[in-house]
């Protein structure tokens, strides 16, 4: 199954914000260290960085209302400059999650094969905000 997990959260990126290990993304078992980089309310993200025994990561998290095959291309030219500008193009470091109320069929497809076709890298998680 595509979907991570469905919340229900009228501002789910100020939600995360205040606190990193809202809605499970990330855990305090795992994660040891978990703070905000950066909120881009213009572009709808949340940049969390992440601590693990020395080495660093981060989460591009990307709210839409619709999440529409359009929207899914933006979002990936987004997310590529992201990745390039904090880890040099290492996806392996980057963890892409995307948080909508509604989607399209093809939106589900598109994550489906960005998953398969990309295994190296960490698999897109796709979040249902029921709110």
């Amino acid at each position: 199954m595509l979907f991570d997990r469905r919340i229900k959260e009228p501002n789910p990126l100020r939600a995360l914000a205040q606190d990193p290990y809202a809605f499970g993304i990330c855990t305090k078992e795992t994660d040891f260290s978990v703070e905000v980089q950066e909120l881009n309310v213009e572009k709808n993200y949340l940049i969390l960085r992440k601590r693990i025994d020395g080495s660093v990561g981060y989460i591009c998290i990307f709210e839409r209302g619709s999440l529409t095959i359009e929207e899914m291309r933006s979002i990936y030219v987004e997310f590529r400059n992201l990745v390039l500008r904090l880890t040099n193009s290492n996806f392996r470091e980057v963890e892409l999650v995307l948080i909508c109320k509604h989607y399209d069929a093809e939106v589900l497809e598109s994550i489906s094969e960005y998953n398969r076709t990309y295994t190296h890298r960490v698999p897109i998680k796709l979040i249902l905000n029921e709110y």
